[in-house]
């Protein structure tokens, strides 16, 4: 895996009162994104796709990692397909379990609320 973190950028754009896209590029290329919905203590994670083409660099993580920095408030939620064994290992690595079994996927949390 070859890392390029260091030369994404971020934009978080406001959909609804409490729907967010946080929007990844490599320069101006669009590369990835995820949606953010936030409830009274958590952040739930959905839609969250890297382009096919920009798989395999860390992008997911470098991702995660910015939502846990920016909004450390919230435990985070998502669901993933049981099949989709690379999105299961980089969450797990990420600190998150497997809360409920929902038949074709896994609802998974972080409890990486920051509560100081």
């Amino acid at each position: 895996m070859h890392e390029i973190d260091n030369t994404l950028s971020f934009n978080v754009r406001e959909v609804n009162f409490n729907l967010y896209i946080l929007e990844t590029s490599l320069g101006s290329t669009s590369v990835g994104e995820l949606y953010l919905m936030k409830h009274q203590l958590t952040m739930e994670l959905f839609n969250f796709e890297i382009y096919e083409r920009y798989r395999g660099f860390g992008i997911g993580r470098t991702m995660i990692r910015y939502v846990k920095e920016h909004y450390p408030r919230y435990d985070i939620t998502l669901g993933v397909v049981k099949e989709n064994e690379i999105a299961m290992n980089l969450y797990k690595s990420e600190g998150f379990e497997i809360i409920e079994d929902c038949g074709y996927y896994y609802k998974m949390t972080c409890k990486c609320k920051n509560t100081a």
